[in-house]
């Protein structure tokens, strides 16, 4: 996505979103400055530890501070001359860049820093031209404890944005009102059964990977973008799905492999950071990135500069052969009761399996469709499950492999069958002539 030029550039994570001045913004951590040569090599002035890409996508500028002969940190840490701010997830609210940053102290002679327990976000001022770059405007520190990191993924719907922290024992979730994110005391956390003040009361929701990326799907339901947390050696990027931003999340399904770790050819080459771009928009799928770096430190980025740079992909998270699947019937947002017929469309497949997910069913199969004229049927007993609001998606099969539909939200709204117990006469009574 990025062009190539004499002005090489690279960086950590590229977390992205559109400005209200019809800019794009990517924010990066630790980022590389300097020239790439014509052998494919590069000379280096600078490593800020954090970054931006601002403008149209075919002519982006770089937004650091200091010069290109002596770069710096676009974000600067007040806290400590020796630690550094790390960016991750980036939105807008009327005419502010917000920027979720996490503190990290640098260990000598260890390839990964170590997070301090600082968490922040960043307000940057967007001018109204898109000819100028946003400008730093204040740090507001939120609540954080010593190992969640706070916005490495966040989503919104139109009453609340909710920010997803990292914990070494897995993920956490905040919701905030629209608007209030910079207010600490408006934030309530999710506690396992409803939204509570506190970050301490913060409790980990079951994700299995960490999640770097969350949106919220046309359908109602939500995708996460996730790489298992053994970043050297994991080979693949994985979606799941949720009916609510706390779950229950389906089982993570791995739906695309990274080359540059699964090849042999690449040594001690690491992959992490899998975002979604959904303000790119593109009619053929998700415009999806990673990151990829190395193990062997400054000198093999300046051997490569294709190195240490985000690879951008399109693609449809469901499938991985097998052709396609719809859902037809339910639509999104429809209400079941009863013995309901559910519909879907897959050409070519030779097996059509409905999965269900929410409540405590994560992905389960509750049935086999039968291929007619109208599509693949099955007869669902939506009595068999309590009432709430699920996801349905399906799963197709055939010789070259399986492919995931979309999901789709609805409610199961069942009446319960009337009950009637007998008042008089009592157990073992004795009744004789007319008797009420």
């Amino acid at each position: 996505l990025f062009p190539y030029t004499t002005l090489f550039r690279s960086g950590d994570a590229g977390y992205s979103t559109a400005l209200p001045n019809g800019n794009e913004a990517f924010v990066f951590s630790d980022t590389v400055i300097g020239t790439a040569q014509t052998n494919g090599t590069a000379t280096f002035t600078g490593l800020p530890n954090n970054s931006e890409l601002v403008g149209a996508l075919t002519a982006l500028k770089s937004d650091y501070r200091g010069t290109y002969a002596a770069p710096g940190n676009l974000i600067s840490d007040a806290n400590s001359s020796s630690d550094e701010w790390q960016t991750a997830s980036t939105y807008t609210v009327g005419s502010k860049q917000l920027i979720f940053v996490n503190e990290f102290a640098v260990i000598p002679g260890n390839f990964f820093d170590q997070y301090t327990g600082n968490s922040a976000i960043v307000t940057m001022s967007i001018p109204s031209t898109g000819s100028q770059l946003p400008v730093y405007s204040s740090i507001t520190p939120i609540p954080a404890d010593a190992t969640t990191q706070w916005g490495n993924a966040m989503t919104s719907t139109s009453t609340y944005d909710y920010v997803y922290g990292f914990a070494l024992s897995g993920m956490k979730l905040a919701r905030i009102p629209v608007g209030e994110t910079l207010i600490p005391s408006d934030w309530r956390y999710w506690n396992g059964s409803s939204w509570v003040s506190g970050e301490a009361h913060a409790t980990i929701i079951q994700t299995t990977n960490e999640f770097t990326g969350v949106s919220k799907s046309s359908s109602g339901g939500y995708m996460a973008l996730s790489i298992p947390n053994s970043v050297s050696t994991d080979k693949s990027i994985f979606a799941s799905y949720a009916c609510a931003p706390q779950g229950p999340w389906t089982t993570p399904v791995a739906f695309y492999t990274i080359p540059e770790v699964s090849s042999t050819g690449y040594a001690n080459e690491i992959a992490y950071m899998a975002n979604e771009h959904p303000e790119i928009k593109s009619t053929n799928g998700l415009v999806v990135s990673y990151s990829i770096n190395t193990t062997d430190g400054l000198p093999a980025l300046a051997a490569n500069i294709h190195e240490y740079q985000p690879r951008f992909l399109l693609v449809n998270p469901g499938s991985s052969g097998g052709g396609s699947t719809t859902v037809l019937i339910p639509t999104a947002g429809a209400t079941l009761s009863g013995t309901t017929g559910l519909d879907a469309a897959a050409p070519n497949a030779t097996t059509v399996e409905y999965l269900l997910s929410g409540g405590s069913y994560s992905d389960q199969v509750i049935g086999t469709a039968t291929p007619t004229y109208w599509g693949w049927l099955f007869l669902w007993d939506s009595t068999t499950v309590p009432n709430g609001t699920y996801m349905l998606r399906t799963e197709a099969f055939n010789s070259t492999g399986h492919a995931f539909s979309p999901s789709v939200s609805f409610t199961v709204n069942n009446v319960p069958p009337p009950t009637t117990t007998v008042l008089i006469p009592t157990a073992g009574a004795t009744l004789s002539g007319t008797t009420g």
